[in-house]
């Protein structure tokens, strides 16, 4: 039997850009122990306009992405999971991951 444990930290607002602040440090924690485990360590982004942004989030530290720095739609989709193709949602409720 095998597997592999996936976390994903979630994230909506009303801005163009998702903040490294709108994660608290115990998220950013996980998300750096998760991955340093061997684990699949994933930030959602839904934009304003419904888009869901599925991001790596060892790729997004390996740009830079840090305190005091934003994330925008160049960025989501430059760090884009692999497993994931990016696409608008239709609504925020309705946003349905193809897994």
């Amino acid at each position: 039997m095998s597997g592999k444990r996936v976390l994903a930290e979630v994230k909506t607002g009303e801005d163009d850009r998702l903040q490294w602040g709108r994660l608290r440090p115990h998220q950013h924690e996980a998300l750096r122990l998760n991955h340093a485990c061997g684990g699949v360590s994933l930030l959602v982004w839904v934009t304003p306009q419904g888009e869901v942004h599925v991001m790596s989030y060892p790729a997004l530290l390996s740009t830079g992405w840090k305190a005091g720095k934003s994330v925008d739609h160049a960025l989501a989709c430059l760090c884009a999971w692999d497993g994931v193709q990016q696409r608008p949602a239709a609504r925020y409720e309705t946003a349905v991951l193809p897994y």
